[in-house]
């Protein structure tokens, strides 16, 4: 998907002042967007005042060259997160998170719903930076990531510099991302047996040449219920698949049902509670 926008100018967003939104429609709980964040979903069923979005924080923390300008801070506004690290620019909820951790201890083959924004190489900080404000300010659920620039920050050391000597109240937002990371899956039910290696996973594998044209990833989960499926289908060029039965072993099947997490001594879904959000 190829998609343009245009930024406001910058004398246009240091005029706008801090806004609070009023949620008033209660009456629509059930068919709501399975999209928009759990907590906002919830304050909005309650009919209660949403706090204020700051421009200036928005600003700072939604912002390429702040957040690969130093890869070790990660920032936090409200239940969203910001920041770089293997390969990536992220904003993203603890759904999000444990969605992505799932996607990798299956081998990223559970399927899922996602848009790929195609920008141009030079574009990306811009492209993600309206694109992230967007994801947070539409309380979208999830995550979004961009393409890390590998020499951008070699390119830009009069602007790397300019964040790390100025101070700021968006300082007062920096977490560690290891207490981030390690929070969120106190809070999920990962057995302590399993904690050190959920928590050395990588969720990333690099950037392919044959992923050209997805340098913006905006991530929709939906489960992918493997029991009940049955079968795995494995695509290739110009739409032509092959399906393979999970419960059929032969030596042609690599995709037989004791391969996956699912049917060993964790499922990865479960144990996020991924499941109860279809």
């Amino acid at each position: 998907m190829i998609a343009s926008t245009n930024s406001r100018s910058r004398e246009d967003q240091q005029d706008q002042q801090p806004t609070t939104t009023t949620i008033t429609d209660t009456t629509n709980k059930e068919n709501s967007p399975f999209f928009i964040d759990d907590e906002y979903k919830l304050r909005m069923t309650r009919g209660e005042e949403e706090e204020e979005d700051f421009p200036e924080m928005v600003d700072h923390v939604f912002n390429y060259a702040r957040l690969v300008s130093d890869t070790s801070k990660m920032y936090q506004l409200k239940n969203y997160y910001a920041g770089a690290s293997n390969g990536f620019v992220r904003v993203y909820t603890a759904e999000g998170h444990k969605y992505w951790l799932a996607q990798a201890m299956t081998t990223h083959r559970a399927p899922d719903f996602k848009v790929h924004f195609s920008v141009e190489i030079e574009d990306i900080p811009k492209a993600f930076d309206i694109l992230a404000k967007h994801f947070f300010l539409s309380r979208c659920k999830f995550g979004m990531k961009a393409y890390m620039l590998k020499d951008w920050k070699d390119k830009h050391a009069s602007e790397i510099a300019q964040y790390s000597e100025t101070v700021s109240s968006v300082s007062e937002l920096s977490v560690e991302r290891s207490s981030v990371e390690n929070s969120i899956l106190l809070n999920s039910n990962v057995k302590s047996e399993d904690q050190s290696r959920v928590s050395s996973l990588s969720i990333d594998s690099g950037w392919p040449e044959h992923m050209r044209g997805r340098e913006i990833t905006v991530y929709i989960y939906r489960y992918y219920d493997l029991q009940k499926h049955h079968t795995i289908r494995e695509y290739g060029e110009g739409g032509l698949f092959k399906e393979y039965p999970i419960h059929v072993k032969t030596e042609n099947n690599p995709y037989y049902k004791s391969h996956f997490m699912e049917y060993q001594h964790m499922h990865p879904f479960e144990m996020f509670e991924l499941e109860k959000k279809a």
